[in-house]
């Protein structure tokens, strides 16, 4: 398994956006035991961390970004992660997350 760059959009009417908003991005999933920014998958002891810009994109704390420039957005990649007594086979595997925008 390899990183792979997480694709997502967002999208807001121009004339709609402030630049006084302070706006947020975060991200929600069943934390792995092992990684405070990654989420569990179905294959056992195995996660996926979501990293920006190659840092740790924790679970549930917020990343500004820009309210007025989307095109400004973070770079997020999903990384594999295994916890460090893990044996992992060659398997198939899911997970599943939410971004979530906030605004103020």
């Amino acid at each position: 398994y390899v990183r792979q760059e997480a694709d997502y959009e967002l999208s807001c009417e121009f004339d709609v956006r402030d630049p006084e908003w302070n706006m947020t991005l975060s991200w929600t999933g069943t934390a792995t035991s092992y990684n405070d920014s990654a989420i569990e998958t179905d294959a056992p002891r195995f996660g996926i961390e979501l990293q920006d810009d190659g840092q740790r994109f924790k679970l549930n704390e917020p990343l500004s970004i820009n309210a007025t420039d989307f095109s400004q957005k973070p770079k997020l990649e999903a990384v594999p992660v295994k916890a460090a007594d893990a044996v992992l086979t060659d398997t198939t595997f899911s997970a599943y997350a939410t971004l979530r925008v906030d605004y103020q």
